[in-house]
C-alpha cells in the first residue's frame, strides 16, 4: 500500500470529489502496489472528514487481472491496521461480487463484530457493515 502524492487525471475520468484528497482534513488516498506496480486504488475518509465519527471506503479498486490474488484483502488490513476505530463500508445492495468480497475481507481480518444492515443510499439500496478495526496492539 503506497500513499498517493499526486493529482492529475490520467485516465480522463473526472472524479468529483478528488481535489478534496488534497485539501481536506481526514481523507487519505493511497495506490495498492503489487510487485512492484500499481494495481488498484483505497480512498478512505476519517471521522473529521465523514462528520460521521467513522471511517469509510470512498473509493476502492483492484484492475481485474489482480483480483482473486488477496492483494485486495492484504490492502485492505493494512488500511484497518493503520487507521483503527469505528468503520462504515457500503455496497450496491445490486453488486453482488462486491458484497461477496466485503464479507470475505471483513471475516480474513479477523472482524466478527459486524452489524450489517440493507439501507436507503440516495436512490439507491445498499448493504451497509459498521464495525470497529482494533489496529495493531
Amino acid at each position: 500500500l503506497s500513499e498517493h502524492q499526486s493529482s492529475g487525471d490520467d485516465c480522463g475520468i473526472a472524479y468529483p470529489y478528488l481535489d478534496s484528497y488534497w485539501s481536506e482534513p481526514g481523507r487519505h488516498p493511497f495506490f495498492i502496489i503489487d510487485g512492484g506496480r500499481r494495481v488498484g486504488l483505497v480512498m478512505i475518509r476519517g471521522p473529521e472528514s465523514t462528520g460521521e465519527g467513522c471511517y469509510q471506503i470512498a473509493e476502492y479498486f483492484v484492475e481485474p487481472q489482480s483480483r482473486r490474488s488477496g492483494v485486495g484483502t492484504r490492502a485492505i488490513a493494512s488500511i484497518w491496521k493503520d487507521f483503527p476505530g469505528e468503520w462504515t463500508l457500503q455496497a450496491f445492495r445490486a453488486n453482488a461480487p462486491a458484497i461477496s468480497f466485503w464479507t470475505a475481507c471483513l471475516k480474513a481480518n479477523g472482524i466478527r463484530d459486524v452489524a450489517r444492515s440493507l439501507v436507503q443510499d440516495g436512490g439507491e439500496r445498499v448493504v451497509r457493515w459498521e464495525f470497529t478495526a482494533k489496529g495493531t496492539a
